[in-house]
């Protein structure tokens, strides 16, 4: 669930994070699925690397990615916008790079659109979360992966603040079966 702003306290944001770390451990304990994600990050995506992205771990709830401060950092001294962008856009991507796995959906994965929205300067390292997406909006990607042998579903993604989200990206996703000769 992303939490606006405007609508969550602090209080009810510092509820959500420890709940989401408390199913960090108990729906992926030996980090297989973070595992695997992480390598694949590092071998296929250059930049990842070169950002030091983290996967920090994966459950029912989602993805969280972290990246250091030190090789993201701007001219004022906090996260730089493009790497916060990318790494939400690196969390969606993973969030469904599992899910695909997970069902044994052999696809390409790609961003078709994306509305960042930047409320807070990240001055230590960063951390993101991209919740999985709804039971009801996965089903009916699902059933139009079966159907036509590619998708779309949208997601949402924020980098995690002090008190509330330093920022947010609302996006989508295409997800297109391997092997297959159908365009998008």
């Amino acid at each position: 669930m992303l939490l606006k702003p405007a609508a969550a306290s602090a209080a009810v944001w510092s509820s959500c994070m420890q709940a989401d770390a408390a199913r960090l451990q108990a729906t992926d304990p030996a980090g297989t699925w973070a595992e695997r994600l992480q390598t694949l990050l590092y071998r296929e995506i250059p930049l990842s690397r070169a950002m030091a992205v983290t996967v920090a771990g994966y459950d029912a709830g989602g993805l969280t990615l972290t990246a250091p401060l030190a090789p993201n950092i701007n001219d004022k001294g906090t996260a730089f916008g493009g790497s916060l962008s990318a790494v939400m856009t690196l969390a969606g991507w993973g969030t469904l790079w599992i899910a695909c796995q997970r069902v044994r959906i052999d696809a390409d994965i790609m961003i078709q659109d994306g509305a960042v929205c930047y409320q807070a300067p990240v001055a230590s390292a960063i951390t993101v979360r991209c919740a999985a997406p709804e039971e009801s909006r996965w089903e009916q990607f699902l059933q139009a992966f079966r159907r036509r042998g590619r998708g779309r579903i949208d997601l949402s993604v924020h980098t995690v603040g002090a008190d509330r989200p330093a920022a947010t990206m609302d996006c989508r996703f295409a997800v297109i079966a391997k092997h297959s000769d159908r365009e998008f």
